[in-house]
């Protein structure tokens, strides 16, 4: 349950993080909390569509095997395998929000180009190379279309949230919004 648990609350954090992501620096708001939490939130709920489409892939690949306990047991051998990847990128990430949710424009600054600018380019790279590993060690047909599916839902999250204009909001909606929340 660890490995699966693991998974999902990556995959959810990512998606929501490609929300704010996609809302950051986009909007002339001072105040941008209600705007921050719903990029956020419709990042989640992207977050919990690829996460359930993913599930459904193994699922099936589980059921249609001749034996589900053990292709199930290698679905989590490959999902321990991108747990060692995507785990420790996932930690230096949340380390660089914790010093962005500093409230000093110079150490906001810090976090953004030493690791969220950087890890932001290399997120498609490190997606690609947990599976991509997975797929190496744990080569079953079921779990390679598993994998895929993966990169396919989850690598292009940011571009997908860019597309149905998260942060394309218009500002004066935002600021209905802004004064319906601060009231």
């Amino acid at each position: 349950m660890i490995v699966e648990a693991g998974l999902v609350a990556i995959c959810l954090l990512d998606a929501s993080f490609c929300g704010f992501r996609d809302a950051a620096g986009r909007n002339m708001l001072i105040r941008k909390r209600a705007y921050f939490r719903r990029s956020i939130a419709i990042g989640g709920l992207l977050g919990i569509a690829s996460t359930l489409l993913i599930a459904a892939t193994v699922a099936i690949g589980v059921t249609r095997a001749t034996d589900p306990t053990a292709m199930y047991q290698r679905y989590l051998d490959a999902g321990a395998i991108m747990l060692r990847v995507y785990a420790p990128f996932t930690s230096l990430v949340l380390v660089a929000l914790v010093v962005y949710a500093i409230p000093k424009p110079h150490i906001r600054a810090l976090a953004t180009v030493t690791i969220l600018g950087p890890f932001t380019c290399l997120r498609p790279i490190a997606i690609t190379g947990g599976a991509a590993w997975a797929m190496v060690a744990v080569p079953e047909p079921p779990i390679i279309v598993s994998l895929l599916v993966t990169i396919a839902l989850v690598a292009p999250c940011g571009w997908c949230l860019g597309r149905l204009g998260v942060s394309k909001l218009s500002v004066d909606r935002m600021i209905a919004l802004e004064e319906h929340t601060t009231k």
